[in-house]
């Protein structure tokens, strides 16, 4: 029994490499198109491009249509909220997408008045640690030191023993790529 030959491709044609091809020519076909990822746009303030993400639907006058119900229900943790990509906008819909905690840059979806609200915090740019602060409101994030927000040296932290009640803190640094990040530590109560 003869094994079939690889087929050789070359762009538009598919060629046998030595002898008869048992091969279909689904073997040369061009790759299936890729899929779009994620809308990163609404990470930015700029407007993404027209193709990027598609139009929110609109009502028969021409309006923007109105947001889903979900996203103008009231909520009562920030747990509640989460990112539609679509709508670029937060609400209190157990499919949206929960956000991660902010340690640089991103969304942030929180819970205000009963109702879903979106802050977009933007990379701070630092040249060294006294160069970076946490602004808690209305969620903490980290930003670049100004009269508002002045540098606060962290105090010395002692990781708790077992058994000892703890204290979390948060505290801001500035990383190797230059923009501030924020975390979280569990220092010993004295």
């Amino acid at each position: 029994m003869a094994r079939p030959s690889p087929l050789l491709c070359v762009p538009a044609l598919c060629v046998p490499a030595l002898g008869a091809a048992a091969l279909g020519a689904a073997a040369c076909a061009s790759p299936p198109a890729l899929e779009r990822g994620p809308d990163l746009g609404a990470l930015f303030l700029a407007a993404p491009p027209r193709s990027a993400a598609p139009e929110p639907p609109r009502s028969a006058s021409g309006a923007p249509a109105p947001a889903p119900a979900a996203a103008t229900a009231p909520c009562s943790t920030d747990d509640d909220c989460g990112y539609d990509p679509i709508h670029r906008q937060c609400g209190a819909d157990p499919r949206y997408n929960k956000q991660p905690p902010i340690v640089d840059q991103g969304l942030i979806c929180y819970c205000e008045a009963g109702a879903c609200a979106l802050l977009r915090v933007e990379p701070a740019p630092c040249e060294g640690e006294t160069s970076c602060a946490i602004h808690l409101d209305p969620r903490p994030h980290p930003v670049h030191i100004d009269a508002a927000h002045p540098y606060q040296k962290p105090r010395l932290c002692l990781p708790p023993r077992r058994g000892q009640r703890s204290a979390s803190e948060l505290i801001a640094t500035c990383e190797r790529t230059n923009i501030c990040t924020m975390s979280r530590r569990e220092c010993a109560r004295p």
